[in-house]
């Protein structure tokens, strides 16, 4: 999901019909809400009425299928959720240390505070940081002062970076992006936000000094974690500011990410599905080794990644030319966490290592951040092909990458801390994810998510395949918000399906 430590694109508040409940915010001074509603009439619905005889499979124990399937089990349909992996939770993924600290491999932030019902659901479970948890240092992530200047930076080879130098860069990649978004320019625009980004920098080459090209480069791959992309030249420059920006700073959720997804209804594990047939007699889900599952409904929750994979051959009778086109238009990139717990405490005034050609290959051009998650650990966030590199690598090979470049860098004081335990992410190279999470494709377009979102319909016109997923919303793509959105969507078009069938 939607990644990195800060994500400010200054983008505007949106809200959405959600089942019942609409969530409602603000863009700029005009309320809007989240497209879909119109699509589907979503009626009030009379709880305790008997729809047991409804049977629904979900595919894919994620934040969006669990979100799903909890729904309509409340409502009192038979719905099963069915996994491929051994675990339910998706790209959310806590993995604990010995002390029982969450150490997050997935999603990683609650974007946005207000009108997120995700947020409001981590404050009644108490997993969001208590006060005294909070960084003292940390200050108002603003536009005006960017977060990323503001950090203290050293290159991996040990050379401290000037902190106005540092500053002067972050913002004029900031004013860059913020070009982006003024809709008088979109028509003039390259295809690509990597390529506008080059543009604009070697226009400015004139002010360039001897570390900015670092900077540049190593602010450009955060962005790439940011975007979830693997090169920025995959990232529409016309679409960027398609993210929706919800009010309020991101939030980590120190208890666990994990207490997000709560399964009420049974999940049947390492079940991996191949095909899914359907039509006015129902659906059927083959899975690997050819067992199948009969139902009446299924909502597909699958990542975008494996969809691109499999669209041409997953579904039957296959998904239109235009749901087909828009899966490969949308971006899918690689983005991975690598996070290694040492014996040193490293505080609140640690630096940001900017690995340059000194570090190993698959770290170049890129931040390791000295007490990342805890005061005893770094972390790094590697994307596109040096993501694939890193998951192709031994751990005690990235062990010693890692304590390498702090050692060079000084910020340890020379010498090698001792490892404790490493934990990272394959995202790229697991099959059922084939990558991390959705942004807008230069060859997308205003209506992409939206069509990935459509449900398939029979030859009496009647849905019966569903589609949720980070990927399925238009403006929240690649967030947890997303996901859990998606999911309440496409119970709630599920629901309109069935009630309109009995005259509800």
């Amino acid at each position: 999901m939607r990644c990195g430590f800060v994500f400010q694109h200054g983008l505007c508040k949106v809200g959405r019909c959600v089942g019942n409940q609409l969530w409602l915010a603000r863009r700029g001074s005009v309320r809007v809400n989240y497209h879909g509603a119109e699509r589907c009439t979503l009626p009030v619905h009379t709880m305790g009425e008997d729809r047991s005889d409804v049977k629904v499979f979900v595919v894919g124990a994620g934040l969006a299928g669990v979100t799903a399937a909890n729904e309509l089990q409340a409502d009192g349909y038979d719905v099963t959720i069915i996994e491929a992996s051994e675990r339910f939770g998706g790209r959310i993924w806590t993995e604990r240390d010995a002390s029982g600290r969450a150490v997050e491999l997935g999603a990683t932030w609650l974007h946005g505070k207000a009108g997120n019902p995700l947020f409001k659901r981590a404050e009644k479970l108490g997993i969001l940081p208590r006060p005294d948890e909070r960084d003292p240092e940390d200050v108002d992530r603003n536009e005006d002062n960017d977060y990323w200047g503001l950090l203290k930076y050293v290159r991996s080879d040990g050379t401290l970076l000037p902190a106005d130098d540092v500053r002067r860069v972050m913002k004029l990649f900031r004013s860059f992006l913020n070009e982006l978004k003024d809709d008088g320019a979109k028509s003039s625009l390259p295809s690509s936000v990597g390529e506008y980004l080059d543009q604009r920098w070697q226009e400015n080459a004139s002010s360039i000094g001897p570390f900015d090209e670092l900077i540049f480069q190593a602010r450009k791959e955060l962005e790439c974690g940011i975007s979830g992309c693997d090169d920025l030249n995959e990232v529409s420059a016309r679409h960027f500011d398609g993210y929706d920006e919800l009010d309020g700073e991101n939030t980590p959720a120190p208890g666990g990410m994990e207490k997000l997804v709560a399964p009420t209804c049974p999940i049947l594990y390492q079940k991996e599905v191949v095909k899914i047939q359907w039509g006015t007699s129902g659906v059927n889900i083959v899975t690997r080794g050819n067992g199948s599952y009969s139902s009446d409904y299924v909502i597909v929750t699958l990542p975008l990644g494996f969809l691109k994979q499999t669209v041409h051959s997953f579904f039957d009778p296959a998904v239109s030319e235009a749901k087909a086109k828009a899966i490969q238009s949308a971006g899918f990139g690689v983005v991975d966490k690598v996070i290694l717990q040492v014996d040193y405490d490293f505080g609140y005034n640690s630096r940001v290592i900017a690995c340059d050609s000194s570090a190993p290959t698959w770290m170049q051009n890129s931040f390791l951040y000295s007490g990342g998650t805890y005061h005893d650990t770094v972390e790094f966030w590697v994307k596109g092909s040096r993501a694939l590199e890193m998951e192709s690598l031994q751990d005690d090979v990235v062990v010693e990458d890692l304590l390498e470049v702090l050692r060079t860098s000084g910020v340890t004081g020379g010498v090698k801390p001792s490892p404790k335990k490493l934990w990272r992410s394959k995202w790229g190279t697991n099959p059922l994810f084939g990558g991390s999470y959705s942004f807008p494709g230069v060859n997308s377009d205003e209506q992409t998510f939206l069509t990935i979102q459509d449900p398939l319909r029979d030859v009496d016109s009647r849905c019966r395949v569903f589609f949720a997923g980070e990927a399925t919303h238009p403006s929240l793509y690649s967030t947890m918000t997303a996901a859990y959105l998606s999911g309440m969507r496409a119970a709630g078009e599920l629901r309109s399906t069935v009630d309109t069938l009995v005259g509800r």
